[in-house]
């Protein structure tokens, strides 16, 4: 950031910005902090989509990165929501590739036997690592 604040002053930034808009802004939803993108967002998937055509083996796994600045769209989940969120992120990104005798590796966040079945029933191979005391975990 610090190279960016050097190039352009922040009363100009605020200028571009009010002037600069993704959707119309008579149709945006004040409640949705992410309103004016969707369309950019749906258009880099659908470009990063095209350009990125994984092999026979794909790994999922949940990624850390450290922020620091601020958002206001910020969400707290609480442990017991984050029940069969790993199988939602799994089937979701992986449904493309399924019926194609593919592999899939994911981590304990991920691995579940319901999961691991319904992929089995589609053509597609697992492989997961599981801590010895998961609960509700039978095979």
């Amino acid at each position: 950031m610090e190279g960016f604040k050097k190039t352009i002053l922040k009363q100009h930034f605020k200028t571009l910005g009010k002037y600069l808009h993704l959707v119309d802004p008579r149709d945006e939803d004040t409640n949705d902090a992410l309103c004016k993108v969707p369309q950019l967002v749906t258009l880099l998937e659908d470009k990063f989509a095209d350009d990125n055509i994984p092999g026979k083996n794909i790994s999922v796994d949940e990624g850390l990165l450290k922020f620091n600045g601020r958002l206001s769209f910020k969400e707290y989940m609480p442990m017991f929501q984050l029940k069969g969120l790993g199988y939602y992120v799994v089937w979701t990104l992986g449904e493309p590739y399924l019926d194609d005798h593919r592999h899939f590796f994911f981590d304990n966040f991920f691995t579940t036997t319901d999961l691991m079945r319904d992929l089995e029933s589609r053509d597609t191979y697992t492989f997961g690592t599981v801590r010895i005391n998961r609960r509700n975990l039978t095979w």
